[in-house]
């Protein structure tokens, strides 16, 4: 007698090895944004990808944690209408803008279709035309054709984006430091105080009193 897969969660109906490696970042980053630990739901999700994803979805996670606040100044600055306040919707286009921004080995046409689909999986049908019509616009207005390639050349084409937030170093523009917990440095990302002591980068630096970390490790 043949079974279905178990459900998984994070993903719904769909058996886990058949999530698409962007709807698992996405359902981990929506996990962390509601209180979740990012390191359990994180180590999680790799556990259940095919080993050639591992890497991609690693980075896909902390990397938009990591560059979130730039991403959203992005979303600000390119937004044609009032800037979503969906997580879910939110964190696709994070997820596209990383895609666009953030990595070397996906190609622009590769992370608007991905994200476009993904969108459609996650979020619905009818916000697909906002998110490619964003994505078009940083990446035709912003970074350009042909699109940069290497951190300095992206951040080169970005930075001109920032001046106006006033610093020489705006917290939009700078990176995160997030908890394995998604605790970021900047405030708490979610309903539940998160359990973690160290920053996901390898800083000593502790999280605030209110963390849990400490009687978990």
């Amino acid at each position: 007698m043949n079974r279905k897969p178990p459900r998984d969660e994070s993903t719904g109906d769909l058996p886990a090895r058949q999530v698409a490696v962007r709807d698992a970042a996405h359902a981990v980053l929506l996990a962390v944004h509601e209180g979740r630990r990012l390191d359990e739901k994180l180590d999680a999700a790799l556990g259940r990808a095919l080993p050639r994803d591992r890497g991609l979805l690693a980075e896909l996670v902390r990397g938009t944690l990591q560059w979130q606040a730039r991403y959203d100044h992005l979303i600000h600055r390119f937004s044609r209408r009032r800037p979503p306040d969906d997580p879910a919707l939110l964190i696709v286009l994070r997820l596209g803008l990383h895609q666009l921004c953030g990595l070397d080995g996906v190609p622009a046409h590769a992370a608007l279709h991905e994200t476009g689909e993904m969108c459609r999986r996650c979020v619905g049908d009818r916000e697909v035309a906002f998110v490619n019509g964003l994505l078009q616009a940083v990446r035709r207005q912003a970074l350009g054709e042909p699109a940069p390639v290497g951190r300095a050349a992206r951040e080169a084409k970005l930075r001109p984006y920032f001046d106006d937030l006033g610093p020489a170093r705006p917290p939009g523009w700078r990176p995160g430091i997030h908890c394995r917990c998604g605790w970021s440095r900047s405030g708490w990302r979610g309903t539940a105080p998160p359990p973690s002591k160290r920053w996901a980068r390898g800083s000593t630096t502790p999280c605030p009193s209110r963390c849990t970390c400490a009687r978990r490790q």
